[in-house]
């Protein structure tokens, strides 16, 4: 009697398991950052295979540089839904799957400051490059050249850098090269 108890369980247990239901999770990635479900990274296109209520969770990151732009699940079924709001610490957690989905994460580069130099030039000669209004616009790191002329029977007097209003007070910085 135990023996058969025994077999009946083993073949109710092994009839759950054949009728268990599993989805596919279809994870693609653009741009520059990771994705990582069970400590494992993941890659482009990669098929991620869970069982039928689980609730997995995939760690996005950004690389050095880059950001998070948008997290779609189902892209495909009319434009999905934007779940880039409900990262919490950069974990993105599925309800009870019941269904095949898509995964859609795209890094996008973070956008490099500028900067804006006004050029004041009084006085006769030019100074070379002069942007639109004397205005000229760098990126941040970018070490800009510029070539100062003066009009023929006029000489450079001086060159001011950096004038700003620290604490209320007026600060000049000079640098002259003469070439």
């Amino acid at each position: 009697m135990r023996r058969s108890f025994i077999l009946i369980c083993v073949a109710l247990l092994l009839s759950a398991f054949a009728n268990a239901q599993s989805y596919d999770i279809t994870v693609n990635i653009t741009g520059n950052g990771n994705v990582v479900y069970n400590d494992a990274a993941v890659q482009n296109a990669e098929v991620i295979t869970v069982d039928e209520n689980a609730t997995p969770a995939f760690t996005i990151t950004a690389a050095t540089g880059s950001h998070v732009a948008s997290v779609i699940l189902d892209i495909a079924n009319e434009g999905g839904t934007n779940v880039t709001s409900q990262l919490v610490d950069n974990v993105y957690t599925f309800a009870a799957v019941t269904a095949n989905h898509t995964l859609d994460v795209t890094f996008e580069a973070d956008p490099v400051p500028t900067y804006t130099i006004t050029l004041n030039v009084t006085g006769n000669g030019t100074v070379i490059p002069n942007g639109e209004n004397n205005v000229v616009t760098v990126d941040e790191n970018e070490t800009p050249a510029f070539t100062i002329t003066p009009a023929a029977g006029s000489h450079v007097a001086r060159v001011i850098l950096d004038i700003a209003n620290e604490g209320g007070t007026n600060t000049t910085r000079e640098r002259v090269e003469e070439k």
